[in-house]
């Protein structure tokens, strides 16, 4: 059976709205699809909302575009097959879902920071892993409790964003030095635009996260980012083994992919939820192409420059770490017990 077939086979069993494309027309649409108006021949770069000119782009891999359908808007998972497209379809995250998580996120916080504090006061040989440990549960809380605030917007700052890439990727090369070396390629130039830099900041060091848990002990994670007119791109590339084919399938959709119960390093995809409303909050999109010979994230952004209409000053922000080091709490799944030994 032609892998044409096999492709358009696998689709009519996919619950979820579906449809192949190829050379930007819909030549195939699921059940579910079809429920939604979508039918072959209909061009689908209109579709899109955000992520068209990275779709236009798109060469291997998979990445995560939104677009509207049937008067609403869903996320897009796409995934390149041959020369066809598999697009799969989701209603944009609830907020209310993700809202309702972080009350219940909030009320651990609290407890959290007083056991963090408690183990400050810990003298024997224990209290390093004790330490990491708790900062791991509180990434986790972080995590829950912010991914509803950033899927409701952003707050844009004037920032250099050059400079405020070059500082976090050079605190990550002297934390992560032992297990992995960590190289940064900035622009030529300072480039000054609209950013949430908090949002961006935390996109950045899940990404940071995901590379290193997937790095062997003296492997390389490079990051460039690059300009081209009006976008950034943002891209991390590690040497790792890559992601596991049938991990693939379900990258960005947060929950549904199945915990890694052989393999640790595989979560709940709340990172990859994180990285792409950040993405999206700054009018870009998210791309992974995985090889045996290591993962490529690529996260863009567009260049919004100073508009005083848009434009806020900049305001007091609540720190997510809770007064500890960013870095040590959002690498604390890939760094050794001994960065914990005292907070």
């Amino acid at each position: 059976m032609k892998e044409e077939q096999m492709i358009g086979l696998m689709l009519e069993q996919i619950p979820q709205p579906g449809f192949l494309v190829q050379a930007d027309k819909i030549i195939q649409v699921n059940q579910a699809a079809q429920a939604l108006l979508l039918s072959p021949g209909m061009a689908f770069s209109p579709m899109l909302e955000v992520g068209a000119e990275e779709y236009a782009e798109f060469q291997a891999g998979q990445m995560y575009l939104t677009l509207a359908a049937a008067g609403q808007h869903w996320g897009a998972a796409v995934t390149r097959m041959a020369d066809q497209d598999l697009i799969l379809l989701e209603p944009r995250e609830d907020p209310e879902e993700f809202r309702s998580m972080a009350l219940i996120s909030m009320e651990l916080r609290k407890p959290l920071m007083q056991a963090i504090a408690s183990a400050q006061h810990l003298a024997d040989g224990g209290s390093a892993e004790m330490n990491r440990s708790l900062m791991q549960m509180q990434r986790l809380v972080d995590n829950l409790s912010d991914i509803g605030r950033y899927l409701a917007g952003c707050r844009p700052e004037l920032q250099n964003i050059n400079a405020l890439l070059l500082e976090q990727f050079e605190k990550a090369a002297a934390l992560a030095q032992e297990r992995v070396s960590i190289s940064y390629t900035g622009l030529r130039q300072p480039l000054f635009c609209l950013v949430d830099p908090e949002q961006l900041e935390r996109a950045v060091w899940n990404i940071l996260s995901n590379c290193i848990r997937f790095t062997p002990t003296g492997g390389q994670i490079q990051a460039t980012l690059t300009r081209k007119g009006k976008r950034l791109c943002l891209t991390v590339q590690d040497s790792g083994s890559g992601i596991a084919q049938d991990v693939r399938g379900n990258l960005f959709r947060q929950y549904l992919r199945r915990p890694g119960i052989e393999d640790g390093r595989y979560g709940l995809g709340l990172g990859l939820s994180m990285i792409r409303a950040v993405a999206a909050n700054h009018g870009g999109t998210v791309l992974i192409d995985s090889k045996e010979t290591g993962t490529r994230i690529a996260m863009t952004l567009e260049i919004r420059e100073n508009n005083h209409s848009t434009l806020r000053s900049p305001i007091f922000r609540l720190d997510h770490s809770g007064g500890w080091d960013h870095g040590l709490v959002e690498l604390s799944d890939c760094l050794p017990a001994k960065h914990y030994q005292t907070l």
